[in-house]
């Protein structure tokens, strides 16, 4: 079994740094063989044939010294592999990568296909930056078997037809959509060295609060899924309809590799969101992060609504400054339920 220490250093002695040793020169591997799966190196989680949401944590093991790098493309001829966060050391010779399948807007049924590839140097490293697209694989590199896995929730035991996931006709000659859900496969041997896009690779989001109103009518659990909502649970308090004071704390847990981003609004129609203060977020992903609701003179029983963006880039994070206020959430951007509490007594 390996040690923590035989993992390969990449820059500075963090080996994480990954995503700013790359070259920005266009890179061709050539046309990509059908080599099998090297024993490697190989991902232990999610399983063949498993759902999962916008945001998963892949899980892969190694079999000797190196660097592991997760891709995923959807389950498309000809389609890209997307480069994933770069991967974490979880035990002696065990990794995970936060990987993103898609975005909000990709619908159920949808499949994708991931593999891990393994490093033996920094140079065989370099060329793969986060969000960079590769339409061919290098030869050289150890492979895992490829997994495919859906979008959304396992399907009732009478079970719902996969969908298959064709290319609309009126995107087909348009330029390739940068990340997992591309909808254009790449020429052979092509690589995308466009600037890391947010999402993981995905679209550009819109500007803030051009995006989907939020629905009002599930008051009673006092939590609801909107578009873009992960199947993790990321609030762990309040709970939903809690009593609260002025000044409440969350706690939560993240996906690793997103940096979480509070905001808080009354709920009522066409209530504002506000970014709440920065949380503080643990190595393993758990945040807290305290917030005013309301004031002094705020009636008892007031409710307010809260939610947990997850960005992933800096990009991202960028124009969700502290005390902005939005009126609906972003487009394409992952996020908890948004819960509902209470003003206490």
């Amino acid at each position: 079994m390996l040690r923590h220490s035989d993992w390969i250093v990449c820059t500075a002695g963090n080996w994480l740094a990954l995503a700013v040793v790359v070259s920005s020169a266009v890179t061709s591997f050539g046309q990509e063989p059908p080599l099998p799966a090297n024993t490697a190196i190989a991902l232990t989680s999610p399983a063949n044939g498993a759902y999962v949401g916008v945001l998963h944590k892949v899980h892969g093991q190694l079999a000797q010294r190196g660097q592991p790098i997760v891709l995923v493309r959807v389950q498309q001829p000809g389609a890209p592999w997307w480069v994933q966060e770069p991967a974490l050391p979880t035990a002696p010779g065990r990794f995970m990568s936060a990987s993103q399948f898609g975005n909000g807007e990709t619908p159920d049924g949808v499949q994708f296909e991931v593999l891990a590839l393994l490093a033996l140097n920094p140079a065989q490293a370099a060329p793969f930056k986060v969000g960079r697209a590769l339409a061919t694989l290098p030869p050289e590199l150890p492979r895992s078997a490829v997994i495919v896995v859906t979008r959304g929730a396992a399907p009732a035991a009478d079970g719902a037809a996969v969908v298959n996931f064709a290319i609309p006709e009126a995107v087909q000659d348009a330029a390739p959509l940068p990340g997992p859900l591309g909808l254009q496969a790449l020429p052979l041997g092509q690589v995308i060295d466009a600037p890391p896009m947010p999402g993981n690779g995905l679209a550009a989001n819109p500007p803030p609060g051009q995006a989907v109103g939020i629905g009002m009518d599930q008051e009673d659990v006092g939590q609801e899924a909107t578009e873009g909502t992960v199947d993790e649970q990321i609030v762990l308090s309040p709970a939903p309809l809690a009593e609260v004071g002025e000044v409440f704390e969350i706690q939560g847990q993240a996906p690793l590799a997103t940096q979480p981003v509070v905001l808080l609004r009354p709920n009522v129609e066409h209530g504002v969101w506000r970014i709440q203060g920065k949380p503080h977020v643990e190595p393993d992903g758990t945040f807290r992060v305290r917030m005013r609701c309301g004031n002094e003179r705020t009636p008892s029983g007031t409710q307010f609504r809260f939610v947990v963006l997850l960005p992933v880039t800096n990009q991202q994070v960028r124009p969700l400054s502290i005390g902005k206020t939005l009126k609906a959430l972003p487009i394409n951007m992952p996020h908890s339920r948004e819960i509902i509490v209470k003003r206490g007594q």
